[in-house]
């Protein structure tokens, strides 16, 4: 209720302060509202439920697409101000990150129950413990920290992104969120790539290879030393994970979560050939969609109407394209966000970090270098 108010706020003085300035967002807008209202009456159709309350159902992914066009508004007439966004964003991520770094000392695993257990999650939320929403955006904020250390000029700044780096590394390690590492891991090797790299598109292309090498290494070295990894994992949160990962490797057939994910991404692939204009909702068999892949899952949901969020998607990450000198960090942002859109459900913090503390991020390099801002 405090996002929907505020974003509220945030509308009403955009409109009355600079009326040129936000009319050029107006396209970006109208496709969020269409969305929104379009969307929220298929859900009623399915599910029963009044307009308010389908709404608020799907409320966080509104915002999502609500603050991608915040991001434009500010990259396109006030980059100055993002940079203070990726600071306070810095701020709040690493002291909750502190906090529920300390609850996994005596509860592993916390994150996962804040998702699952309704009942207990207010209560740990009050506490200041994260859960998937920390643990995932921090895999994109713990980039940022990387990327800014690269150009920022003052060593105390320097070593505080460095400190928060480590501790989002040790929080992404500790949550339990197989995938999450696995970004984390993306993310660290295209860092190390892009110290020694030149900026240029065509060593932006190279500095891939370098990680097909290693992915094929690491495939071969898996292999080889399986037992000894079964071991290693052995009465961790990773345990059920590694043995799904192992017997697909060796070719054997696998009964967990993996197949489960693999069922879950078909039945929406199918839903949404059967209703592909107004999607599963419109028929009362949204029910049958959902969960693993957000982008999947509004093809799904609402057929072709979803083409709205891919429009706002498109001009975001086109604005930020000529916002950012270094291609190979949006190239990184890019990839980890349909990695994350894909495999996962992207929550309203992800709006907050990629649309906004993400570009903040370009913007204070751009400063660092002097380049000329709004």
């Amino acid at each position: 209720m405090i996002a929907v108010v505020a974003s509220g706020l945030w509308l009403f003085i955009c409109m009355t302060k600079d009326k040129y300035k936000f009319k050029s967002i107006v396209p970006c807008l109208l496709s969020v509202g269409i969305f929104a209202v379009l969307s929220t009456f298929l859900r009623t159709l399915d599910n029963g439920l009044s307009f308010v309350e389908a709404f608020f159902k799907q409320l966080q992914f509104v915002l999502v697409i609500f603050y991608a066009c915040i991001g434009v508004y500010y990259m396109k007439w006030k980059s100055r101000v993002l940079p203070m966004l990726m600071w306070l964003c810095i701020a709040v991520y690493a002291y909750f990150g502190f906090k529920t770094l300390i609850a996994y000392q005596t509860m592993p695993g916390i994150s996962r129950l804040i998702v699952r257990s309704s009942d207990d999650s207010m209560e740990f939320v009050k506490m200041g413990i994260g859960g998937y929403g920390l643990v995932y955006t921090m895999v994109f904020m713990i980039s940022v920290a990387l990327y800014v250390s690269l150009y920022e000029k003052k060593m105390i700044k320097k070593i505080c992104l460095l400190l928060f780096a480590i501790e989002g590394g040790i929080l992404v390690v500790q949550s339990g969120y197989f995938i999450a590492n696995i970004m984390l891991i993306f993310s660290l090797l295209a860092f190390i790539l892009q110290v020694y790299r030149k900026k240029s598109i065509k060593s932006v292309i190279v500095m891939f290879i370098p990680i097909v090498i290693f992915l094929f290494v690491a495939y071969n070295f898996i292999l080889q030393f399986q037992n000894e990894i079964i071991k290693l994992v052995q009465g961790s949160l990773y345990e059920v994970k590694v043995h799904e990962i192992l017997a697909s490797l060796n070719g054997q057939e696998v009964e967990g979560k993996l197949e489960g994910r693999s069922i879950v991404y078909q039945k929406t692939f199918f839903n949404f050939l059967d209703y592909p204009i107004l999607g599963a909702y419109a028929y009362g068999n949204g029910n049958m969609i959902g969960g693993h892949s957000t982008l999947f899952d509004l093809f799904g949901w609402f057929g072709l109407t979803s083409f709205a969020f891919y429009i706002v998607l498109k001009k975001v990450f086109r604005d930020l394209f000529y916002l950012c000198q270094d291609k190979g960090f949006y190239i990184l942002i890019v990839i980890l966000f349909f990695m994350n859109g894909t495999l996962n459900t992207i929550a309203a913090a992800h709006g907050v970090i990629i649309f906004l503390a993400i570009p903040g991020a370009v913007a204070y390099v751009n400063q660092q270098n002097n380049k000329y801002l709004i």
